[in-house]
């Protein structure tokens, strides 16, 4: 029992330490989505259809206003975001995160959640979704 309380903490200690402070996450980036998953997208950032970074978001919650970004996200939008100046190429905007998002298609973060909560409201009402 003691040696798996052992394995417990320390592999809670490396997933603490593996969250950016946002004071590093400054390097701007953007890549066009070319695939979408259950828990985030693939992008594309040098223009020939191959992935070159996958980023986890998950669609869920509204924490770092990842929902408002995977409800809209559609194959071929670009995605605007701030990393860290290593550019990695495994990304996540989850809590322990490597990378702020920024933008969809020009679309800001306030833009978003307006047409997240409109989707909300569209979806009890068994309506299609707004672009």
């Amino acid at each position: 029992m003691k040696f798996y309380k052992a394995l417990l903490t320390l592999s809670g200690a490396g997933m603490i330490s593996s969250c950016v402070p946002l004071s590093q996450i400054t390097h701007p980036a953007q890549g066009r989505v070319i695939e979408k998953r259950e828990y985030g997208v693939c992008l594309d950032s040098d223009n020939d259809g191959l992935a070159d970074a996958c980023m986890d978001i998950i669609g869920t919650t509204a924490r770092n206003n990842q929902c408002y970004f995977y409800d809209y996200i559609e194959l071929g939008d670009t995605l605007k975001y701030r990393t860290t100046n290593d550019e990695p190429v495994l990304l996540s905007a989850d809590l322990y995160r490597n990378v702020v998002l920024d933008s969809v298609n020009s679309r800001s973060v306030k833009d978003l959640k307006r047409i997240y909560e409109i989707n909300v409201i569209r979806n009890a009402l068994e309506q299609e979704k707004a672009r």
